[in-house]
């Protein structure tokens, strides 16, 4: 691997995860406390990293353009891959309608063009280049990325002269016992693991970089480390702001335009806006990169152009309805996406890396077995426990 492409793949990891859920991070925060919050993503992080290298070591016996259908329909045959078919349309159409709409309703407040037509030609536009090529894409991706973190840091840097010490200290002494409902506290460490979800792009990072595992497992180290310590500084810098206002933080658009309020300086408030409006859009980059792909390698139709032509219409037609019938999809998307990417990216990778160890594919070593194994049990605990709040 390159270093131009190691750079870019921990720019695609981190610019995936840093999106719209990182949004909603220190408003889940605020409700369970900053040491349960602080706990939550340290566990959600490594739960998400160690299942990314599993997905790593399942896609290895395959050829580098293998995607998670390629995965499913070889060890399940058919009806595995029409159940994970199901799973992954649920998941990816939802973001997608979730972050389009997301990012038109942010740029309405500075064009004043109605947000469905805003929609609309983010559709059209970004679509447009996660279809051409996954280098355009990285391309783009890192440009995005790399505005965003200017833009984060030009209104971190005054905003932090504003952090009430106080106000950290009160969410610092909230108990580890803040949420008592197994059920709800699921529900919150579900938003962390989003959080940390860029595995639906892996296949395409594989294939962009041709395998070079050892590389790819040290790009999603670095691009997961760097969500963290960004999350870290974003919830202490919005806590430190309004913490002690809960009518602040009761959603994503309150929340910045308090934080620009509570500044007084109009550009920074504009900045905010910025900042969301391309964390939702790297989002919606990594989310369309990893369905398009799996469309690419499940569709066959004719020629190149019709082809991809196909692809785009599959990846990108059933969201674009959705969000031009539903355009407040975005809680709800965030809500159900880390149930089905606990099933996505934990159970069913895992039940085929020891498929794979019991039909002697491939080699497992025992440490990973068990560790595989307790991935397993995780995930069927997870899932029970956020619909049914106990098994």
């Amino acid at each position: 691997m390159t270093w131009n492409k190691y750079i870019g793949t921990i720019l695609i990891v981190a610019g995936t995860t840093i999106g719209a859920s990182m949004l909603a991070l220190p408003l889940k925060t605020a409700e369970i406390g900053l040491p349960m919050g602080l706990l939550f993503m340290a566990v959600a992080w490594l739960f998400m990293l160690i299942n990314a290298l599993v997905i790593l070591k399942a896609l290895a016996p395959y050829p580098a353009e293998a995607t998670f259908h390629t995965l499913v329909k070889r060890t399940f045959g058919r009806p595995g891959a029409v159940v994970m078919a199901i799973a992954m349309l649920w998941l990816f159409y939802a973001l997608l309608a979730a972050y389009a709409s997301g990012a038109s309703q942010l740029l309405q407040q500075v064009t004043g063009v109605p947000a469905k037509a805003l929609g609309v030609m983010i559709f059209i536009g970004f679509g447009g280049v996660i279809l051409t090529h996954t280098g355009l894409t990285d391309y783009a991706n890192r440009l995005l990325f790399l505005i965003k973190l200017v833009v984060f840091v030009a209104v971190a840097v005054p905003m932090m002269q504003l952090i009430s010490v106080a106000d950290l200290q009160a969410s610092m002494r909230q108990p580890f016992s803040q949420i008592s409902d197994s059920g709800a506290s699921v529900a919150v460490l579900l938003i962390y693991i989003t959080s940390f979800g860029f595995h639906g792009s892996i296949p395409s990072l594989v294939a962009y970089n041709n395998g070079q595992n050892s590389a790819l497992k040290r790009a999603f180290f670095w691009g997961t480390l760097l969500s963290v310590v960004l999350y870290c500084f974003w919830i202490a810098l919005c806590l430190g702001l309004a913490g002690q206002t809960p009518a602040a933080l009761k959603d994503m658009a309150t929340m910045i335009r308090f934080l620009g309020l509570q500044t007084g300086v109009a550009w920074i408030e504009i900045s905010l806006n910025m900042f969301a409006l391309f964390a939702v859009l790297t989002s919606f980059i990594g989310v369309g990169l990893g369905l398009s792909d799996y469309f690419r390698d499940m569709l066959k139709k004719g020629t190149k152009e019709a082809h991809i032509a196909w692809v785009g219409l599959y990846t990108f037609g059933p969201p674009l309805l959705v969000m031009l019938y539903n355009d407040q999809l975005f809680v709800q998307a965030l809500e159900f996406a880390g149930v089905a990417l606990v099933f996505i990216a934990v159970l069913v990778p895992n039940m085929i890396l020891q498929l794979q160890r019991l039909r002697q594919i491939q080699r497992v070593s025992m440490g990973m077995t068990l560790v595989s194994g307790l991935m397993i049990f995780a995930a069927l605990a997870l899932i029970p426990l956020y619909f049914f709040g106990s098994f």
